[in-house]
């Protein structure tokens, strides 16, 4: 039991995955680090811009679907999905583990300034 949460506490420090629903727009590399996924990192960011440019979580609801893009579950995206995601702090590449947050744990994706003006 105890090397289980060493182990556990040890994947947190070096801000690795450690399980859990994996973001859109990030990947897990073969070492369990996050990564930046080319193919829909790019939507994650264009959702923030349009958001933060007037558009509605319904619109942009409707541009990630139309773009193809789905969860981690393979499943369309929804307003919940959407909410989730301008509210997520690691898009600004906070890593957070039990009550510890890790700034710049991962690679962001959404600039600090921008994900600031969406909140």
């Amino acid at each position: 039991m105890i090397n289980v949460l060493v182990s556990a506490c040890l994947t947190g420090v070096k801000c690795k995955y450690n399980g859990g629903t994996l973001p859109i727009g990030y990947a897990i590399d073969e070492n369990q680090f996050f990564v930046i996924d080319p193919l829909t990192a790019p939507a994650v960011l264009d959702a923030f811009k349009h958001y933060a440019e007037g558009a509605t979580m319904q619109q942009i609801t409707d541009e990630l679907n139309i773009r193809g893009v789905r969860t981690k579950k393979n499943t369309r995206i929804t307003l919940n999905t959407v909410t989730r995601m301008l509210h997520n702090r690691r898009y600004i590449g906070e890593y957070k583990y039990s009550d510890i947050t890790t700034p710049n744990g991962i690679p962001p994706i959404v600039p600090v300034d921008l994900f600031e003006r969406v909140q």
